[in-house]
């Protein structure tokens, strides 16, 4: 797995409460980063290790495709576009799956449980609340079903239409 690849170039610490320490074997350089986070330290190896780095991404690795999360290599940013589409994913897949087809309760994103569960998942992970998903998510999720079914019913001439209900 790639995961496990990369990782044995460095040695792993906790810092500080947020913060990873590692080491790397390679060089023999300390490095930091957030806590879940390891983006320092796969820069650290495509610019200090290419070799190794390329051995591990580009010999038919599946997360060779992968877009570059950052804009150059005199740069730390994260592509904020791309930061921000994984945000708004999230928080789509948890409306779609979670609150309306498993039907559960809007109250569940601010759930402490959940909220922990989310970070878990994703450090950077921003919780949604249950008032957006009301007044933003579901609203656009309806629009999408009614331009869907606008189109479908463009083209028909006549219908039939059953509805079983109690």
């Amino acid at each position: 797995m790639t995961t496990e690849s990369w990782r044995k170039h460095f040695e792993f610490s906790p810092c500080d409460k947020d913060r990873t320490n590692a080491f790397c074997a390679l060089c023999k350089k300390n490095y930091k980063d957030q806590r879940g986070i390891y983006s320092n330290f796969l820069k650290h190896l495509k610019r200090a290790h290419q070799h190794e780095y390329n051995q591990i991404f580009n010999d038919g690795n599946e997360c060779s495709n992968e877009k570059e999360n950052f804009t150059n290599d005199d740069q730390t940013e994260f592509n904020l576009a791309t930061t921000e589409n994984k945000q708004n994913r999230l928080d789509s897949s948890i409306t779609k799956n979670l609150i309306i087809s498993c039907n559960l309760p809007f109250n569940l994103v601010r759930s402490t449980g959940f909220r922990n569960f989310m970070k878990d998942c994703n450090v950077k992970h921003e919780p949604i609340s249950s008032k957006k998903i009301k007044r933003d998510v579901i609203p656009s999720f309806k629009n999408s079903v009614h331009k869907v079914i606008d189109e479908k019913l463009k083209n028909i001439s006549y219908m039939t239409l059953t509805v079983d209900a109690w």
